[in-house]
């Protein structure tokens, strides 16, 4: 798992860490929203809510699990289906679900891709 985190990525994720009390395992600043991947969210949600108007940033939070297939299920909840051949998953959604899961300028689907490159050296991820 090789992650590369930038200085003001790391203060979010100290400021995280410190308010939440969770193990922050990856963070990526989306502009207006954050994505934390934590490795266990129990009792972290009424901070979350208190880090968000700190940040003034939305807070996304994905529980890490160690099998591409969920993971990748935690992060697209709409998907139908996952199929991982190798380096490339395949996510199939909806028709209308499509624009939701890539989103504006493909900024959800370059952060579905960068989580899944970090943590399970995936190369390729498709939406069909």
């Amino acid at each position: 798992m090789k992650v590369i985190i930038d200085t003001n990525t790391l203060q979010y994720i100290k400021m995280f860490q410190t308010i939440t009390r969770a193990e922050v395992l990856d963070c990526i600043d989306n502009g207006d929203k954050l994505l934390f991947v934590v490795t266990s969210t129990k009792g972290i949600w009424p901070s979350v809510k208190r880090t968000e108007m700190l940040l003034k940033k939305k807070i996304k939070v994905i529980e890490f699990v160690n099998n591409v297939k969920e993971f990748t299920r935690r992060l697209v909840p709409d998907a139908l289906d996952i199929q991982v051949n190798g380096g490339e998953v395949r996510i199939k959604v909806r028709k209308y679900d499509k624009p939701k899961v890539i989103g504006k300028e493909k900024r959800n689907l370059n952060v579905i891709k960068r989580l899944l490159e970090d943590m399970f050296e995936i190369g390729e991820v498709k939406v069909i």
